[in-house]
């Protein structure tokens, strides 16, 4: 009887479970929750070896490395200088060879590396926790700046993706954002 008892309250207790619907069971305004305390993963679904997803970490070849640590900085390293093919992409008088910590202009939730235009340029993009971007290249960083050089005016963006012109009108890539149901952003960006 009284392992009845314990297996009833159970019952209970797990049906009153609502899993995001309030008592009565109808649907709760995501919206209206308060915003995650901590950095959040931005796509659960996202497979790894996709060059769009969005992460805590990003690389760029064996040369650059960039992580979002807890507090929502973005610690970035460059390693193997002395290589000949890094001194063909980077700056090799003024790289840092230090760990040093991205200036952003707010918390960073996500991370990614991406090429834009016809050659060898790669950008590191940031997802910020109010759902602009902010960018800077990896040359930039390579000649000493350790800060953001442009925010996006747009908002809503949950990805970046490398944008070719499927008409063959211009070369190259061009990166846009990408919204929550998987539409294009142009992105309009701003010097900070």
């Amino acid at each position: 009887m009284k392992n009845l008892s314990i297996l009833a309250v159970a019952c209970t207790a797990l049906l009153s479970c609502t899993n995001g619907k309030n008592p009565q069971g109808t649907p709760v305004d995501t919206d209206t929750l308060p915003a995650p305390e901590t950095v959040a993963t931005l796509d659960p679904n996202a497979k790894p070896d996709e060059a769009s997803s969005m992460g805590r970490t990003a690389s760029f070849l064996n040369f650059f490395q960039a992580e979002v640590n807890n507090e929502g900085m973005v610690e970035c390293q460059f390693m193997n200088l002395d290589e000949e093919t890094f001194s063909q992409i980077f700056n090799m008088d003024n790289c840092p060879t230090d760990k040093f910590a991205l200036e952003a202009s707010g918390r960073v939730k996500g991370i990614c590396i991406l090429n834009e235009g016809s050659s060898v340029d790669p950008v590191l993009f940031l997802l910020m926790e109010d759902n602009h971007a902010e960018r800077v290249s990896l040359w930039e960083l390579s000649c000493g700046k350790q800060k953001t050089i442009y925010r996006s005016a747009d908002d809503g963006i949950t990805m970046f993706e490398e944008y070719s012109d499927p008409n063959g009108e211009w070369e190259g890539n061009i990166v846009v954002g990408i919204d929550a149901d998987g539409n294009r952003i142009e992105l309009d960006w701003s010097a900070l």
